[in-house]
């Protein structure tokens, strides 16, 4: 099926990225603009869309090309069109769905914008564009400063925020960029694989705009948790209680992994319920509140206990016996060691996954992103 993608730019002094609609060329209405606007037409296969600037373009009347090689837009005598001329600027999306179950996923922020352009009220664009140059002040202007930011939104629980970035260079793909650096391993333990693995989905989407130099641009997010923030403030108390009860914050590396292994083991029991609508059972919430969880449960509490006590851990995921699980690699000594409480809970201490190199873990199958990333040992640990 053929569709075509209409876009629109702002002429005086700036530009404004604004989201595709793709729509049939029938439903589009006849394009009458002020002259400052430039309407900028792409035609392809609805399934082979990109998320990148046009490959058709009409200015001053006049139809203009992007050049295969260079990616610069050309006229008819091949003369490059200069970005200052007129652009258009999409960020790609990006998204998360917990792989564990849960299917309630946030809708898209975009749809809003999209309306905006198919009913052609620009004023309201325009609106827009120019609340993101107003809130200059605002704008982060290194993906770390931008990644912080997200992180602390996603700490607090927040459910929809906005973050603004400045640059002098665009990239569609910033949004990945500054994801990419949201869940990183910083050694805080609400923070790391703890907050990647306590969502129940997140989309974040953007729309930037040029002015003097500079994109501006505005990345809009939508969160659903599995808890609340009032739920993660109890959770501090019952960490706290926990660890107080163990008592082995001078001990050895061992002596604190077996100490959080023998109080989940001991004291949390698998949910065998099914029950998707309470999402706690997913959560660290259901291990140390509710004494009850899947693996995700047991593998953030572990993950959390252990960095609280210095001892370096992640959260794995992949398969066990061929279904979807979760558990723990901890690192003892300079190498890391498998452990799954989910499997050794209410075992008594006879325990068969604790301290396993990958070769005693064969029922284990880490999914492919952590395959060769950490230094694993070469045989299980022994006393």
């Amino acid at each position: 099926m053929k569709t075509r993608r209409f876009f629109t730019v702002m002429m005086a002094g700036m530009m404004a990225m604004q989201f595709a609609a793709s729509v049939s060329a029938e439903e589009m209405h006849e394009a009458s603009f002020a002259e400052e606007l430039v309407v900028m037409e792409q035609a392809e296969d609805l399934a082979e869309m990109e998320l990148e600037t046009c490959d058709l373009a009409v200015f001053d009347n006049e139809e203009c090309f992007r050049d295969d090689e260079t990616g610069l837009f050309e006229d008819a005598d091949d003369t490059v069109v200069q970005c200052d001329d007129f652009a258009v600027f999409e960020l790609e999306s990006e998204s998360f769905v917990s792989p564990f179950g849960l299917v309630s996923a946030v809708a898209p922020a975009a749809a809003e914008q999209e309306e905006l352009l198919i009913e052609g009220d620009f004023d309201e664009m325009c609106e827009l564009v120019n609340a993101d140059l107003a809130a200059d002040g605002n704008y982060c202007t290194t993906i770390d400063e931008a990644a912080m930011q997200v992180r602390a939104h996603f700490k607090n629980r927040d459910t929809k925020f906005n973050i603004q970035y400045k640059t002098t260079k665009y990239s569609n793909t910033l949004t990945k960029e500054i994801m990419a650096h949201v869940f990183d391993h910083t050694g805080n333990p609400v923070e790391g694989d703890y907050l990647k693995w306590q969502f129940e989905s997140w989309n974040a989407s953007g729309r930037a705009s040029k002015s003097g130099g500079y994109y501006y641009c505005t990345l809009t997010f939508n969160a659903s948790y599995l808890t609340t923030a009032a739920q993660e403030q109890a959770l501090d108390a019952a960490f706290g209680a926990a660890l107080t009860k163990m008592n082995v914050y001078e001990a050895s590396e061992y002596e604190k992994v077996k100490a959080v292994y023998d109080y989940m083991c001991s004291n949390v029991d698998y949910d065998y319920s099914g029950d998707n609508s309470d999402r706690t059972r997913f959560s660290a919430y259901g291990a140390m509140i509710n004494n009850r969880c899947v693996c995700q449960g047991y593998a953030l509490a572990v993950y959390r206990l252990l960095l609280t006590l210095g001892v370096d851990c992640r959260l794995i995921s992949g398969t066990g016996c061929g279904e979807a699980h979760a558990w723990n690699i901890v690192k003892i000594g300079g190498s890391y060691y498998n452990v799954d409480a989910t499997w050794d809970a209410g075992t008594n201490g006879n325990y068969s996954c604790f301290l396993k190199s990958d070769a005693s873990f064969v029922d284990h199958v880490k999914d492919a992103a952590f395959e060769g990333k950490f230094a694993m040992t070469s045989k299980d640990y022994t006393v």
